[in-house]
C-alpha cells in the first residue's frame, strides 16, 4: 500500500467527492495536492472534499509542466513518507508580513547573536520554490513564532491561500499546533480575547502573545526565554485539529474567559480550604452527580468556581506564563502574597484533584452569556478540547439551527448523545455552571439539564453549580427533586476566609496601612463586611482614599445612614470644614507640621469611616459618584441605563446618553471604576447585580435609587433613533416598558426599520435568535396579538425565510399580505436592491391565520397531540412522544422507550400518558421527561388512551378496554364487548367512551366496569370519540361526525362536510373539532350542529386533533404539530379559503406565455393567469392523480396514475381527447406542434397526435420506468429509473442516442435547441444533441442567452435563480417551471406559487 497520495486537482476531481474521500481515509495526514487545472489555482475556491481534506495543505503547481520543478515535488513526497525533518533543524521559523520585515531581520539577528538560537528568515533561507523552503523551514523548526500584527491578522483571514503568511500560517497551524509562539508588534494584538478575530483567533485560541511593542534588550530576551520554554517543555497552547477548526464555525460558542479569568485572580491562599474539602469528599464518594454551593450574594461563590477551574486546568491564567518567565529570568517567582496559585495539594491534607473539562459563567447583564443554550454550546466545544474523541462524536450531530431547538433537545444532541459515544472509560472530569441565578431561564436549566444530569450523562462527567437561593432553584432543593450534595455557606467558616482575605489584603497593602496594625484591623474590618467577599473588594480603594484625606488632615467622617436631606447637608459642612483644614495645613505645612504616613487601627476603628456591610458601602460610593457628577440628573442618566439594560453598554451609547464626548463618558467611567466593570470589549455594566438590586429598591438606596422607568426612557429614545445591533435588538423591549407603545408599533410599522432589525447578525443562526427575541420580546411585553401592527405575528411565520436571507423581506410580506393590503408594513414595502422574485398572489398564511405554529421535529407521521395548560404533547410513528410549549412553540423534551408507533397520547398535569403498538402504556413526567411507570397486559396494538383523576383507560386493536389505577399502576377492570378493533377511547366523570371497527360506540362505567350504552348509527368503523359533560362526539370513515347525548344514548347531530374518512375528534365546552383525511380542520357548534369553519394547511392527512379554549392543536401525517388559535384569526377565517389552491401536493407545473397549468394529486389540472395569477378553469375528469402537465398554445395536456393522458382546449375548459394505451402510470408528457409524448411507469414512451388523438408511435429502449419526457422540433427526449436519457425521432419512432452517465434514476429531462439537460439525485448534466458529448454545464448555459438564470433549490422550502433574491414556501417545494419572467413553483401542500422576476432597479 502507498505511504503517499500526490492527487491531481482539477475542477472534474472536485465533483468526485467519493474518490477523494476514499483517499482520505486511507492515507490521512499524506495527501499532497498538485494543481493541474488553472481554474483551481486559488485554493479558497474549493469545495467538498477536497476543500475538507487539502485546503490547509501547500500545494504543487503543475499547471505548466515545462517551468514546474519536479523535484521539489519528489522531495514532498518523499518527505512525507519517511515522516523524517528536514537536514537542516532550526529553533524558531520567524512568520511576518512583508510590512515588519526589518524588524523580523533584526530579531534574527539579536536572538542568534546574543541568545544562540537558530532563526529560520525567509531573506536568507529561500532558495528555489518558495512553498518548498516555506515547508522544509516550518517543519524544520521546533517554534513557529508570529510577528503579530493587524495587518498580518488580515492577510489569514482574509483566505487568499496565494499569500504566504496565509500559507505558513495554515502549514503551522496543522504541523506544529503546539508550538507556536505569537510575539505581538502592536498594542492591540496583545489582546487576543477582544482584538483577535477569524481564523487568526480560532486557530490561535488558547495563546497567550508575548509583549514585543518595542525591540529591546529586555523584549527581545524576554521573547528568547518564551520560545525555549516551547521547545523544552511544549504545552498544547493551539491544540485545534482541521476537525475541530471546521466543528467551531458550526457551533459559534460564546466564551466566559475573560470573566471568570477576572474572577480568578481574586482567589486569596488558604481560604475556602473548607469548601475545597467539602467539594474533594464529593468528587472522591462519587455518590451523586451534581454538586450545588448556594450563596447570597456578595459571598464569593464566582470566586470559588473561578478557583476551581484554575486548579482543574480549564482555566490558565496569564500572569502563570509571566511567572514562569520570571522564573527563568530571575530566579525566583515574584508573586503577592494574595495571589498566590497552587495545585490541589496547598496543605498537608492530601486531596484527589478534580479536573474540569468545561465551564460557563452566566452573566445576567449579558444576553448571550445569561442564554442557556449558548452555555450548553460552549460547554460542547470545551469538550471537544478536552475530552478525547468528543470533537468526532459531535461531527455526526446535525448542527443546523442548533438554537432553534428546544433546551432539551439541545441538551441531548450536543452533550448526552456525543458523551454516550465514548464509553466508560473516560478519565472523571466535572463541568462547572457559576451564577445559575443570572441564568436567563434558570428554571428550565434546572429542569431539563441539572436534574436530568445523573441520568443523562455519563458517570465519569459530574455538574457542579453555584447559585443563589431563589424561586424554583430554593424549592428545588427543599423538595429534594436534584440528586445533588448542596453546601450552603455558614457563618463560622465564611467568617475566618474573610478575616484571612482582608489580613492578606493588608498585609500586600504596607504602604497604606501600618504592619503592625494589620490583625486587629483585619478584626475589625471582617466584623463591618457582615461576611460578604463583596464589601472587601471595595477596601483597597477606600484605605487609599482615607489615607489621601489623613495626610491632607481632613476629617475622616462618612455616613452610613439611609440619605436623606439632612445627612446630604451634614456631608456638605463637613467638605466645607475639610476643605478649611486642608488650606490650613497647606499654610503650616513649612514648619514641618504633619499626620502619621499610614493608617492605623484607631483610624480604622472609626465607624464614620468603614460603614457596616454593602448597604452602608453602596451608599458611600453611589454618593461620592453622585457628587463626582454634579447633580442628581447626571447620575440618574449614567446609571439608570446601566440598570435596565439587557446587556452592557459601550461608551458610545453612554456618551450619546450622557450628551457628552466619549473622551469626557470614559472619564466619567474610570471614576466609578469600584463600581462600573468596563470588560475587554470596552462595554460597562455593574459590577455585581446584587448593585443593582439595591439601586432599584428604593427601601435600602433611598434618594441614591434609580429610576427604572427613566432607564427605559433613556434607552427607548436611543434605540428608536439609532441603527446598530444594540439599538435594533432592544428599542421595542425599552419602548414598551417606558410606556411609548405607540413608538414600538411605528418601528414595527416601518419597513426600513424591520429591515435593519432582521439583518442583525452575521450568519443564519444568529439572525434567527434576533427575530426569536424580537417576537419573545412581543409575546412577553403583551402586544404581539395587538391590532396596531401584525409584524410580531409576521415574523413568527416567516423567520425561517427571513433569517435565510433578510433580502427575503418584501417577497414575504407580499405573499402574505397581498399587493392590495392596507397594513401599515405592506404600504412601507420596498423591494429589494438586486432582481428578485416577486410573489404575484398571496400563498402564504396571513399573519392573522389562525395558524400560529408549525412545531417540526418528528421524522415520521405524528399519529396523536394532546394539549393541557402549557403542555402539548405528540407521538409518532418515530415512536417518540416530544413535548411543546403552547405558547412559544419551543420543544422541552424528547421522550423515548416506546419501541412501536405511538397511537395514543394523554395529559393530566405533570402526568402524560402513551399507547402504542409495542402493546405497553407508559406513564411520563411533563416536567422531567422520565418514564415513570409501565402498563403491560394488552395482547395487541394499544390504540388509543386517556386520563381523568386515579383513572386511566386504554383500547387495543384486541378488542377490550383495560382501566388502570393511575397512581399504582394496578389493572382495575378489562371491558369486553366489542365485536371489533377499539380504535379510540374518552374518559371523563368515570365515563367511559369508545369508538370502535364495528361501527358501534359504547359508554362504561369506569368503577364497576359496566356497560350502559351501545350507540348505532355510523355506517363503518370509527376512529375517534371524545366525551364533555353531557355530550359524546364521534367521528368516522363514513365521513360523518355525530353527536350523542351521554345519558339517553339519543343522536342529537350528524354533521356532514368532509369529504373523506374523519380520523379524530375533540369537544370544548360548545366547540367541536373534527380532523380527516381530506387534510381539513372542521369546527362545529355543538348545540346547533352547524360548521362554524374549517381550517387547511397540512399537506398530509390529519391523524389527530385536540383543543383547549380558543387553541387547537392538530398533527398529521406530513410529520408537523400545528397550533391554530381561533381568538385571532378573526375575518381571516373566511378569507383563508378564497385562495386557489389544489388539495393535495402539487406535482407538475408548466407556462407557456401567460398561461400557467399545474396538476396534483387532488386529481385536477388547474389552468392559472400569470398575469392577474388568478385561477381560470379546475378540469376534473382523471380518476387518478395527475402526474405530469404541459402546455403550448391553448392546449393543456395532463397524464396520471389513471393510465391515461388527456388533451384540454385552455381556453373553453373542454376536455378534447382522453388518450388510452399506456399500461401503467403515465409520469411524464410534452407537446409540441401536433405532437403530444408520453413516458409510462410501463417502460414505454408514445407518440400521439393533439389534432386526432391517435397514437402513433410506440417507444421501446429503457429498461425501467419513464420519468420525464420532452419533445424540440423533431427530437423526442426521455429519462428513466434506469438512468439513461434517450433521444428518438418524433417522426418516424426510431432511437436516436443513449445517454449515459448519472448513478441515480432521472427525474426530469429537458430540451432547448441542442441542449439537453437531465437532473437526478446525484447532478444536473448536460447534452448535445448533434454530438452526443456531454457538455460543461458552464458551455452549455451560455447557449441560453442573456437572462438565463440557473434554479437552485436548497432545504426543500428555498428557491433562488442565480443572481437572483429568492423566494421561501411554508412547504416543500415538488416542481418549478419557468417562461420568460414568470417563476412558477407547486408545493406539497397544493399551493401554485406565481412569481416575476423583477430586474429592475429600485
Amino acid at each position: 500500500m502507498a505511504d503517499v497520495a500526490a492527487i491531481l486537482v482539477s475542477a472534474a476531481l472536485q465533483q468526485n467527492e467519493a474518490l477523494v474521500e476514499a483517499v482520505a481515509r486511507k492515507l490521512p495526514n499524506a495527501l499532497i495536492p498538485v494543481i493541474v487545472d488553472e481554474t483551481m489555482i486559488l485554493q479558497k475556491a474549493w469545495h467538498g472534499a477536497i476543500s475538507y481534506y487539502m485546503a490547509n495543505e501547500l500545494h504543487f503547481d503543475y499547471c505548466d509542466p515545462v517551468s514546474a520543478i519536479v523535484s521539489y515535488l519528489l522531495d514532498q513526497i518523499l518527505a512525507k513518507a519517511s515522516g523524517a525533518p528536514p537536514i537542516k533543524v532550526f529553533d524558531a521559523f520567524i512568520s511576518h508580513e512583508w510590512g515588519v520585515h526589518d524588524t523580523a531581520k533584526e530579531l534574527a539577528r539579536r536572538l542568534e547573536e546574543k541568545h544562540g538560537l537558530k532563526m529560520w528568515l525567509d531573506a536568507k533561507e529561500v532558495i528555489g520554490a518558495v512553498d518548498e523552503s516555506m515547508t522544509h523551514g516550518i517543519e524544520g523548526s521546533k517554534v513557529f513564532l508570529i510577528l503579530a500584527t493587524k495587518r498580518y491578522m488580515k492577510k489569514v483571514n482574509n483566505g487568499d491561500r496565494r499569500d504566504n503568511c496565509l500559507k505558513e500560517f495554515l502549514h503551522a497551524s496543522n504541523q506544529r499546533a503546539d508550538r507556536i509562539v505569537v510575539a505581538a508588534l502592536e498594542a492591540d494584538m496583545t489582546k487576543p480575547a477582544t482584538q483577535w478575530t477569524g481564523q487568526f483567533q480560532l486557530a490561535l485560541t488558547r495563546q497567550v502573545p508575548v509583549d514585543f511593542l518595542t525591540v529591546s534588550d529586555e523584549t527581545v530576551a524576554h521573547l528568547a526565554n518564551a520560545i525555549r520554554m516551547r521547545i523544552e517543555a511544549p504545552e498544547a497552547s493551539s491544540d485545534l485539529t482541521p476537525l475541530m477548526r471546521d466543528i467551531h464555525p458550526r457551533l459559534n460558542p460564546c466564551s466566559s474567559e475573560v470573566w471568570a479569568k477576572g474572577k480568578a485572580a481574586n482567589f486569596t491562599l488558604g481560604t475556602r480550604t473548607w469548601i475545597i474539602d467539602e467539594l474533594c469528599e464529593w468528587y472522591r464518594r462519587g455518590e451523586s452527580a451534581v454538586f450545588i454551593l448556594v450563596g447570597d450574594g456578595g459571598v464569593g461563590k464566582s470566586v470559588i468556581m473561578a478557583e476551581l477551574c484554575h486548579r482543574g486546568g480549564a482555566l490558565k491564567l496569564a500572569d502563570e506564563i509571566k511567572e514562569d518567565l520570571d522564573t527563568r529570568e530571575g530566579g525566583k517567582l515574584r508573586r503577592t502574597s494574595s495571589r498566590v496559585r497552587s495545585l490541589w495539594r496547598r496543605s498537608q491534607k492530601e486531596r484527589p484533584p478534580i479536573f474540569v473539562a468545561a465551564y460557563h459563567f452566566f452573566r445576567h447583564d449579558q444576553v448571550t452569556t445569561a442564554a442557556p443554550e449558548e452555555a450548553l454550546v460552549s460547554i460542547a466545544w470545551q469538550l471537544c478540547l478536552r475530552v478525547s474523541g468528543f470533537a468526532s462524536a459531535l461531527d455526526r450531530v446535525n448542527l443546523e439551527n442548533l438554537r432553534n431547538k428546544s433546551l432539551a433537545d439541545i441538551f441531548q444532541a450536543i452533550l448526552v448523545d456525543p458523551t454516550d459515544t465514548l464509553g466508560p472509560g473516560q478519565a472523571r472530569q466535572v463541568v462547572v455552571f457559576d451564577a445559575l441565578d443570572e441564568c436567563s431561564k434558570s428554571d428550565e436549566l434546572l429542569r431539563k439539564v441539572i436534574r436530568m444530569w445523573k441520568n443523562a450523562m455519563p458517570a465519569w462527567l459530574s455538574l457542579v453549580v453555584s447559585t443563589r437561593p431563589e424561586g424554583e432553584i430554593e424549592r428545588g432543593f427543599a423538595n429534594n427533586n436534584l440528586d445533588c450534595r448542596v453546601l450552603k455557606l455558614q457563618d463560622e467558616e465564611n467568617v475566618r476566609d474573610i478575616r484571612l482575605h482582608i489580613e492578606h489584603l493588608l498585609r500586600d497593602m504596607r504602604d497604606v496601612v501600618e504592619p503592625k496594625d494589620v490583625e486587629e484591623c483585619a478584626e475589625i474590618l471582617t466584623e463591618r463586611s457582615e461576611g460578604l467577599f463583596l464589601w472587601a473588594s471595595f477596601l483597597p480603594d477606600t484605605l487609599k482614599r482615607v489615607l489621601r484625606e489623613k495626610k491632607k488632615g481632613i476629617t475622616l467622617t462618612m455616613t452610613r445612614q439611609t440619605p436623606t436631606e439632612a445627612t446630604r447637608k451634614n456631608h456638605r459642612n463637613n467638605k466645607k470644614s475639610n476643605k478649611k483644614k486642608e488650606d490650613e495645613l497647606r499654610k503650616n505645612s513649612s514648619k514641618g507640621a504633619g499626620l502619621s504616613v499610614l493608617l492605623t487601627k484607631d483610624d480604622i476603628s472609626n465607624k464614620d469611616v468603614f460603614p457596616d456591610g454593602l448597604g452602608g458601602m453602596f451608599q458611600d460610593y453611589f454618593e461620592r459618584l453622585r457628587d463626582k457628577m454634579g447633580n442628581e440628573e447626571s447620575y440618574q442618566t449614567l446609571l439608570a441605563p446601566i440598570v435596565v439594560a439587557r446587556e452592557p453598554l459601550s461608551i458610545e451609547h453612554l456618551s450619546k446618553i450622557l450628551d457628552k464626548s466619549e473622551k469626557t463618558t470614559r472619564q466619567i467611567v474610570g471614576d466609578a471604576r469600584n463600581l462600573l466593570y468596563q470588560g475587554g470589549d470596552g462595554r460597562v455594566a455593574l459590577i455585581h447585580k446584587r448593585m443593582a438590586d439595591w439601586l432599584v429598591d428604593d427601601t435600602l438606596s433611598g434618594q441614591l435609587g434609580v429610576d427604572v422607568g427613566q432607564g427605559h426612557h433613556f434607552l427607548a429614545e436611543y434605540c428608536s433613533n439609532a441603527e446598530d445591533a444594540f439599538a435594533l435588538r432592544h428599542a421595542i423591549f425599552h419602548c414598551v416598558k417606558y410606556g411609548e407603545t405607540q413608538m414600538a408599533f411605528a418601528l414595527l410599522n416601518s419597513f426600513a426599520w424591520v429591515q435593519k432589525a432582521i439583518s442583525v447578525g452575521d450568519d443564519e443562526a444568529q439572525r434567527r435568535s434576533v427575530i426569536g427575541n424580537l417576537v419573545r420580546d412581543c409575546v412577553e411585553l403583551g402586544i404581539n396579538f395587538a391590532p396596531e401592527s401584525d409584524t410580531p405575528r409576521f415574523l413568527s411565520k416567516a423567520v425561517h425565510a427571513l433569517s435565510y436571507d433578510p433580502d427575503e423581506l418584501t417577497s414575504q410580506i407580499l405573499a402574505r399580505f397581498g399587493h392590495e393590503s392596507t397594513n401599515p408594513l405592506a404600504l412601507s414595502v420596498e423591494p429589494p436592491g438586486s432582481p428578485w422574485l416577486e410573489p404575484l398572489r398571496t400563498t402564504l398564511p396571513h399573519p392573522r391565520d389562525p395558524l400560529q405554529h408549525v412545531l417540526k421535529g418528528h421524522t415520521y407521521h405524528v399519529t396523536s397531540v394532546a394539549i393541557e395548560g402549557e403542555i402539548i404533547a405528540s407521538g409518532s410513528r418515530d415512536n417518540t412522544i416530544r413535548i411543546w410549549n403552547a405558547t412559544s412553540g419551543e420543544e422541552q423534551h424528547l421522550l423515548k422507550g416506546h419501541t412501536g408507533t405511538i397511537n395514543g397520547i394523554a395529559i393530566q398535569g405533570e402526568v402524560i400518558v402513551t399507547g402504542s403498538n409495542d402493546k405497553t402504556v407508559r406513564l411520563w413526567s411533563a416536567t422531567s421527561g422520565k418514564n415513570q411507570q409501565i402498563l403491560r397486559g394488552h395482547s395487541d396494538t394499544i390504540t388509543s388512551v386517556a386520563i381523568d383523576g386515579e383513572v386511566i383507560a386504554s383500547g387495543s386493536k384486541d378488542r377490550t378496554i383495560r382501566v388502570w389505577n393511575a397512581s399504582s399502576g394496578e389493572l382495575q377492570h378489562v371491558l369486553e364487548g366489542h365485536s371489533g378493533e377499539i380504535w379510540s377511547v374518552a374518559l371523563e366523570n368515570n365515563i367511559i367512551v369508545s369508538g370502535s371497527s364495528d361501527k358501534t360506540v359504547r359508554t362504561w362505567d369506569a368503577t364497576s366496569g359496566k356497560n350502559w350504552h351501545s350507540l348505532e348509527g355510523h355506517s363503518a368503523p370509527i376512529y375517534g370519540v371524545a366525551i364533555r359533560g353531557e355530550t359524546i362526539v364521534s367521528g368516522s370513515r363514513d365521513n360523518t361526525v355525530r353527536v350523542w347525548n351521554v345519558v339517553s344514548g339519543e343522536e342529537q347531530h350528524v354533521l356532514t362536510g368532509h369529504t373523506n374518512m374523519v380520523s379524530s375528534v375533540a369537544i370544548e365546552e360548545n366547540t367541536i373539532v373534527s380532523a380527516s383525511q381530506d387534510k381539513t380542520i372542521r369546527i362545529w357548534s355543538a348545540v346547533s350542529g352547524e360548521e362554524q369553519h374549517f381550517l387547511m394547511g397540512h399537506a398530509g392527512t390529519i391523524t389527530s386533533v385536540a383543543i383547549q379554549g380558543d387553541t387547537i392543536v392538530s398533527g398529521s401525517d406530513d410529520k408537523t404539530v400545528r397550533v391554530w388559535s381561533t381568538a385571532s384569526a378573526g375575518e381571516l377565517f373566511e378569507e383563508q379559503h378564497i385562495i386557489e389552491r389544489h388539495f393535495s401536493p402539487v406535482t407538475s407545473v408548466a407556462v407557456d406565455g401567460n398561461t400557467i397549468v399545474s396538476g396534483s394529486n387532488d386529481k385536477t389540472v388547474r389552468i392559472w393567469d400569470a398575469q392577474s395569477a388568478k385561477e381560470q378553469h379546475v378540469f376534473s375528469g382523471h380518476t387518478g392523480g395527475v402526474r405530469s402537465v404541459a402546455i403550448e398554445g391553448n392546449t393543456a395536456v395532463s397524464g396520471s396514475s389513471d393510465k391515461t393522458v388527456r388533451i384540454w382546449d385552455v381556453a373553453s375548459g373542454d376536455e378534447q381527447h382522453v388518450l388510452r394505451g399506456h399500461a401503467d402510470w403515465v409520469h411524464g408528457v410534452a407537446i409540441r406542434g401536433d405532437i403530444v409524448v408520453s413516458g409510462s411507469k410501463d417502460k414505454t414512451v408514445r407518440i400521439w397526435n393533439v389534432t386526432s388523438g391517435k397514437k402513433e408511435h410506440v417507444l421501446e429502449g429503457h429498461f425501467d420506468w419513464v420519468t420525464s419526457v420532452a419533445v424540440e422540433r423533431d427530437t423526442v427526449v426521455s429519462g428513466s429509473r434506469d438512468k439513461t436519457v434517450r433521444t428518438w425521432n418524433a417522426i418516424s419512432g426510431e432511437g436516436q442516442r443513449v445517454f449515459e452517465g448519472h448513478s441515480s434514476p432521472i427525474r426530469r429531462v429537458s430540451i432547448v435547441g441542442d441542449i439537453i439537460e437531465s437532473r437526478s439525485s446525484d447532478s444536473i448534466r448536460f447534452w448535445s444533441v448533434s454530438s452526443g458529448e456531454e457538455l460543461d454545464a458552464s458551455e452549455a448555459r451560455a447557449t441560453y442567452g442573456e437572462g438565463y438564470h440557473h434554479v437552485v433549490v436548497e432545504r426543500e422550502t428555498h428557491v433562488s435563480l442565480s443572481g437572483v433574491v429568492g423566494f421561501t414556501t411554508d412547504h416543500n417545494f415538488v416542481v418549478t417551471a419557468r417562461s420568460g419572467s414568470i417563476f412558477v413553483i407547486g408545493d406539497a401542500s397544493g399551493m401554485v406559487h406565481i412569481l416575476r422576476i423583477d430586474e429592475s432597479k429600485p
